[in-house]
């Protein structure tokens, strides 16, 4: 049996090793030349966990992780009052037998790259954007931009939430602006004041908007999302480059 995955992210990535440790035939095609560092941190719960321990990736996964002391939802004003508080930490690990951790996506997908390669080094074909598919009896056939065709058993769309997979299979058009834009980064942590971010997986939440914060890579770097209710879009891409000027303006009467 022949299984093509579309798109090398996390979940795509994922999927083939564990296909691959199955013993099964699994090629994954991705449109970008090269995997370069894209997005920023991600939060993966004990359940998530366990999946990398099965892979054995896990201890690999704790040398770059974050492990939050807790899960909190904080007011986002200048009180900062906690709403709620979740212990995590040791309490995780005792309690669902396996770590709660904040990890830069970077990070796994580089760690799920290089699991792959040393098991099967030509699963992941690069360069690959997906142009048109069709369905023949038990068969698909795929064909790409740089119109080479590929016939598989089973074709597995992961190519995120702008899917070419899906767009085929449903004509489905893209999402539409759902009304709230989010800035993303990642603030190395020696720019910051000692402990001016807490070191929990922390929720701050106002009126039409809020924030998370975490630190990923061990502590060194800390992850910002803020989100904010925004009446349109007005960029032809989903993501551009953000301004200083506009977040600070965003969150001005925010707690510090």
């Amino acid at each position: 049996m022949n299984i093509i995955i579309v798109g090398a992210g996390i979940g795509g990535l994922t999927l083939a090793l564990c296909l691959l440790r199955h013993g099964l035939k699994v090629t994954v095609y991705e449109r970008t030349h090269t995997l370069a560092e894209v997005g920023a941190g991600i939060q993966i719960g004990p359940n998530g966990a366990k999946v990398f321990e099965a892979l054995g990736l896990l201890h690999e996964l704790e040398l770059v992780a974050f492990k939050p002391q807790a899960a909190e939802m904080r007011m986002g004003d200048d009180t900062g009052r906690v709403i709620f508080s979740l212990a995590l930490g040791a309490q995780s690990q005792a309690r669902y037998h396996a770590p709660y951790l904040a990890v830069h996506r970077a990070d796994l997908q580089r760690i799920l790259v290089q699991a792959i390669q040393h098991q099967a080094p030509d699963v992941i074909k690069l360069g690959y954007e997906l142009k048109d598919l069709s369905q023949q009896d038990q068969r698909v056939t795929l064909t790409f931009t740089n119109e080479e065709s590929i016939t598989a058993d089973i074709v597995i769309g992961a190519d995120g939430v702008r899917s070419a997979v899906r767009k085929l299979l449903f004509n489905i058009e893209d999402g539409q602006f759902s009304g709230m834009a989010a800035w993303r980064m990642t603030v190395p942590s020696s720019r910051l004041p000692k402990n001016f971010v807490p070191p929990k997986a922390t929720v701050w939440v106002g009126k039409d908007q809020h924030a998370v914060t975490y630190y990923v890579r061990g502590g060194q770097l800390v992850n910002l999302v803020g989100v904010v209710k925004q009446a349109h879009w007005p960029y032809d891409d989903w993501t551009c480059q953000g301004s200083k000027q506009d977040i600070l303006q965003a969150y001005q009467d925010w707690h510090p």
